[in-house]
């Protein structure tokens, strides 16, 4: 299974594969998680010790919609900055690979 990071917005084109989103818990009926660039309601969630305005690690499954979260991991609202570094690093990392696939199939051909 491949895992992505994604943002509240990202994670809506995903269709395979599992993806970490760091939100903010907005409401739990419905579950509506919301970060710096969007909001996102999810379809089921694991029970767990968490309430609204919490700070959370969400493991999401995207192959389904809506959205299955398969784990919740509460964390301190000061991770945030953490949780952006890492969200960035992850879509440097993507677009490298993307590069160098994009110029290998142009070498070969």
């Amino acid at each position: 299974m491949i895992l992505y990071r994604d943002d509240c917005n990202s994670v809506k084109e995903r269709h395979v594969g599992l993806s970490c989103v760091f939100a903010r818990i907005a409401s739990v009926n419905p579950f509506r998680i919301e970060d710096s660039v969007g909001s996102l309601v999810l379809g089921s969630v694991e029970d767990g010790i968490y309430e609204v305005d919490d700070y959370c690690y969400f493991l999401l499954e995207t192959s389904s919609r809506p959205l299955h979260c398969k784990r919740v991991t509460v964390v301190p609202a000061e991770i945030e900055p953490v949780a952006m570094f890492q969200l960035n690093q992850f879509r440097s990392i993507q677009c490298l690979k993307s590069i160098s696939y994009f110029i290998w199939i142009h070498l070969i051909v």
